[in-house]
């Protein structure tokens, strides 16, 4: 088989693993933001919670090796320990949060009637599908690339002038 037969299955695949990928990232997400959206519909009372532990886990999207930063998009990230009580019981809530809450300060609960312990800090949780998109534009990103390869190869797409 000659390399240009060999170059152009390769290409196929990446093309199919990149839509496989891309679509995967896309089902994903809607079954995740759909399970979100029916956890927070169902939370539909609130009680005031106590903070009493707000522990920075310091988390930073952009390190480059040796624990050096990129930029200055350094972001702290926060574990809140929330303490609320429903119905005579009490329960504790750990949250992620860029925020940072003081040890002490009182916030909205807001849970599930019939199951207490879905709850979230305040009364609008987001739903955050950073990861699902990146996924999916790396999948997209790597079909199209090996596409233009394909069609390159193919002969379908100028290979481009060459300067001497």
């Amino acid at each position: 088989m000659n390399r240009q037969k060999i170059l152009m299955r390769v290409e196929l695949v990446f093309i199919v693993l990149g839509i496989v990928t891309a679509a995967t990232a896309f089902i994903l997400k809607s079954n995740a933001e759909n399970k979100h959206k029916e956890a927070v519909a169902k939370r539909t009372e609130s009680v005031m919670g106590t903070v009493t532990d707000c522990e920075k886990t310091g988390h930073n999207t952009n390190k480059r090796g040796y624990g050096h930063t990129h930029n200055s998009s350094y972001r702290d990230d926060y574990i809140i320990t929330v303490d609320y009580e429903v119905g005579g019981r009490k329960y504790v809530l750990e949250y992620g949060s860029a925020s940072q809450y003081p040890v002490g300060s009182v916030t909205p609960v807001t849970y599930d009637p019939s199951d207490p312990t879905s709850a979230h800090i305040g009364f609008n949780a987001q739903f955050d599908n950073r990861v699902y998109i990146y996924v999916g534009m790396g999948g997209a990103a790597a079909a199209v690339l090996a596409l233009v390869l394909l069609l390159k190869g193919m002969g379908i797409l100028p290979q481009g002038r060459r300067r001497y």
